[in-house]
């Protein structure tokens, strides 16, 4: 057996297309008739929790989210590391790269389930209604997760 076709971390770090939804009817999103993806790392990723551990050691994802804007913006920042680039998706007449990553995950307001929202349990991905960029890129990650099982 080749030990590379164990190499989950290198995959993780190079991502995994998904498809987006539209953030408000759950519809596949298209451009030219195929899907528009995100590339989102996996699990593992190193990139992506270098990323985190800087973020946290700077703040950036403690702290009170007392209104609807930190909320979002914790949102936003907790997705960003995991987004590796995008397919299929225009920005401006030009395709979407990583760089656009926070304008995507930010490009809305997102509307938040008010019973929810109290709740101190919940992942901040599942207090939103319909299906905003952010929670996408985060309910992918915690399916990678899934799929480790207990490795």
């Amino acid at each position: 057996m080749d030990f590379r076709d164990l190499a989950i971390r290198d995959r993780d770090d190079a991502g995994y297309a998904v498809d987006i939804l539209h953030p408000i009817t759950g519809d596949p999103w298209t451009e030219g008739g195929k899907p528009s993806r995100v590339i989102v790392r996996g699990a593992t990723s190193r990139a992506a929790a270098a990323a985190l551990a800087d973020m946290n050691q700077r703040g950036m994802l403690t702290g009170e989210t007392d209104t609807r804007e930190k909320l979002q913006a914790r949102v936003v920042q907790t997705a960003l590391p995991w987004i590796a680039g995008f397919e299929n998706c225009i920005r401006d007449g030009k395709p979407m790269t990583v760089e656009d990553a926070e304008w995507w995950l930010d490009a809305m307001i997102w509307k938040f389930d008010e019973a929810k929202l109290a709740n101190k349990d919940l992942p901040y991905h599942d207090k939103f209604v319909g299906y905003p960029f952010p929670a996408q890129v985060l309910r992918a990650v915690e399916a990678s997760k899934a799929a480790l099982g207990n490795a």
